[in-house]
């Protein structure tokens, strides 16, 4: 695995700008889609994660609160020259680590259909049917903390 330094992205911090944009050309640029500035600013309330590698941001993911036990993984994006590196992994890893430390108990996700066994063999669970997101197939999974 290479070197990475996981860390919490402060909101509306050039860090978090750096996350937009690869968010941006990982998930949405693909599909045609684009962030709206009210998307955007209900991420204040969310909790923004970034994997670096030496001075470059080369994956991050989001956490959204459902509730005081609970709260929702997303955006989860490793730029395509780190895929395949454990980036994903330590990523996912590491927002589990945060969720324990704000005494959350569940994480779930929608992940896409192709991101599927990669959640499985976190130990994640298929909560769900097959539903359509962002004209994608996607399915509801979950883990217990």
């Amino acid at each position: 695995m290479i070197d990475l330094q996981l860390q919490r992205l402060s909101f509306a911090s050039p860090a978090y700008a750096l996350s937009i944009s690869l968010r941006h050309s990982i998930l949405r640029a693909p599909l045609g889609l684009n962030f709206s500035l009210a998307e955007l600013q209900l991420e204040h309330e969310q909790i923004h994660l970034g994997a670096w590698h030496i001075d470059e941001l080369v994956g991050c993911l989001v956490l959204a609160p459902i509730d005081q036990y609970a709260v929702r993984m997303r955006q989860v994006a490793v730029r395509e020259d780190f895929q395949q590196k454990g980036v994903g992994t330590a990523l996912v890893r590491y927002s589990e680590e945060v969720a324990r430390e704000h005494d959350v108990d569940t994480l779930t996700l929608h992940a896409r259909k192709s991101a599927v066994p990669f959640y499985q063999k976190l130990g994640y669970q298929e909560d769900a049917e097959e539903f359509m997101e962002v004209g994608i197939p996607h399915i509801r999974m979950w883990l217990s903390l």
